[in-house]
């Protein structure tokens, strides 16, 4: 699954829990309106049912259900990017201008974590770190 969709689904469901999510939900539900106009109105109402699920199961510390959120978010994002570069793209903006910033800082860490970002210019030897178990190194330049 698209690393964008990943952070994506982790942020949405937990900034439902935040107080700014009405306005958060508003840009979330513009955003499908653009791609799938047809099912909005549906994605407004699930969101506001999943909102009143997401916050039951942070004030219960029920970690199962916020996966379980957490998964179907990402589903239905997968669903709707796949295969479509212009809506990644725009995921990814909403992602980065609205979702992550809405965040405390760790759960805005956590988002981050799940997306590796790297520009590479010239010959330097580089090397990358995702997560802990993967590396990679550039050969040297000759």
């Amino acid at each position: 699954m698209d690393e964008i969709v990943l952070a994506a689904g982790t942020a949405l469901t937990t900034a439902m829990t935040t107080s700014g999510w009405e306005l958060l939900k508003a840009s979330v539900v513009g955003w499908w309106q653009r791609f799938h106009p047809e099912d909005a109105e549906q994605v407004g109402t699930d969101l506001d049912r999943l909102h009143q699920d997401a916050v039951a199961a942070r004030d219960s510390g029920d970690t199962v259900l916020q996966e379980a959120l957490v998964s179907d978010w990402r589903l239905r994002l997968h669903r709707l990017v796949n295969g479509n570069p212009e809506v990644r793209d725009e995921l990814e903006r909403l992602l980065d201008e609205q979702l992550t910033p809405a965040l405390e800082e760790s759960d805005q860490q956590r988002v981050r974590s799940l997306v590796q970002k790297t520009n590479v210019a010239g010959s330097n030897n580089i090397t990358v770190v995702s997560g802990r178990d993967t590396r990679y190194n550039s050969p040297p330049s000759a």
